[in-house]
C-alpha cells in the first residue's frame, strides 16, 4: 500500500502493517499515532483501553467502540492513563496490555506480566530489627519480638521466599526455632519421640561474651492473593536459660561485647 497522493493534516495512514500520520505544516508523514511513540511495528494479540487510542494488528482506531475493543480482548479494563510506549524495533504481544489507574500491564501469551515469570520476584518485604530483646521459653514456643515481616501477595500462585539472619547470645542451654504464618508453624521436622519441632537448631557458646549468627531460608506455598501473611519467629528450649537476641550473653559494656542486627526478608515469587 503506498501513501495518498492528497492527503489532509493528521490524517492516518498503515503502509507496510505501519501507522504514519501526515503533518501539512511539513509536508510529511511520520511514524506517530495518538498515544503511542514507536520505531517499528506493534503486533498485538489483544489491547484495550476506556479513552483514547484502540490499536490492534495493525489498526488505529481513534474513535473505536467497545465492540471492537471486545473482539480483540475477552475481558475488559480500567482507566486509562496516559501512555507513550517506545519500541525499537517489531515486537510481538501474543497477550494483552491491561490499563489501570496507576498505569499498565504487559502481558504474555500466558496472561502473566511480562519479565514477571515462574521464578520472577514480584515484590520485597523486610523487617530489620536493631535493638536487643531476650525470651526464656522453658518448654514453650515463644515469639521473638520484632522479628516478623508481612506481606500480601499479589497472586494465588504466588510463593514466599522467606529469609531471616538471626544474631543472638545464649550459653548453658541449645534453643531451636520455627516461622509461624499467621500463627501456625511451617517447615517443621517430622514428629518423634517427645522432641521438641523446630526447623532449625541454635548452638550455644561457651564464652558469654561471644555472640552467633546464622542464616535460615525455607521457600512457602500460601493458598490465595489479597491476604495478608505475617511471619514470626518462634523460638524454644527445654528450661528458663534466656537466648539473647542482637547481643551476647553477658552484654558487656566493652570491646569484648557485641551488639547487631537481625533480619527477616519475604519475596514474592511468581510461579
Amino acid at each position: 500500500m503506498s501513501f495518498p497522493s492528497s492527503p489532509s493534516s493528521g490524517q492516518v495512514a498503515i503502509v507496510n502493517n505501519i501507522a504514519y500520520q501526515y503533518t501539512a505544516a511539513t509536508n510529511s508523514w511520520q511514524r506517530y499515532v495518538t498515544g503511542i511513540n514507536y520505531g517499528g511495528n506493534i503486533t498485538a494479540g489483544a489491547l484495550t483501553t476506556t479513552t483514547g487510542l484502540f490499536w490492534a494488528n495493525g489498526t488505529p482506531y481513534l474513535n473505536y467502540s467497545n465492540s471492537n475493543v471486545a473482539s480483540y480482548l475477552p475481558s475488559y479494563s480500567g482507566a486509562l492513563n496516559p501512555l507513550s510506549l517506545n519500541v525499537g524495533g517489531t515486537s510481538t504481544l501474543g497477550g494483552s496490555i491491561n490499563f489501570n489507574a496507576t498505569g499498565y500491564q504487559i502481558n504474555n501469551f500466558n496472561n502473566r506480566p511480562m519479565l514477571l515469570q515462574t521464578g520472577g520476584v514480584l515484590q520485597v518485604i523486610q523487617t530489620v530489627l536493631n535493638t536487643t530483646t531476650s525470651v526464656a521459653p522453658n518448654g514453650t514456643a515463644t515469639a521473638v519480638s520484632g522479628m516478623s515481616a508481612t506481606i500480601t501477595p499479589t497472586s494465588t500462585s504466588s510463593q514466599i521466599l522467606i529469609i531471616m539472619q538471626l544474631m543472638y547470645g545464649s550459653s548453658g542451654t541449645t534453643y531451636g526455632g520455627y516461622i509461624a504464618r499467621n500463627g501456625t508453624p511451617i517447615g517443621l521436622g517430622a514428629a518423634g519421640s517427645g522432641q521438641q519441632l523446630v526447623s532449625f537448631g541454635m548452638a550455644f557458646t561457651s564464652d558469654s561474651n561471644q555472640s552467633n549468627t546464622f542464616v535460615y531460608s525455607y521457600l512457602d506455598t500460601p493458598a490465595g492473593a489479597g491476604t495478608t501473611l505475617t511471619y514470626q519467629l518462634y523460638v524454644n528450649n527445654d528450661n528458663t536459660n534466656a537466648v539473647y537476641i542482637n547481643r551476647s550473653v553477658s552484654d558487656s559494656a566493652s570491646s569484648t561485647g557485641k551488639r547487631g542486627i537481625s533480619t527477616i526478608t519475604l519475596l514474592e515469587i511468581a510461579r
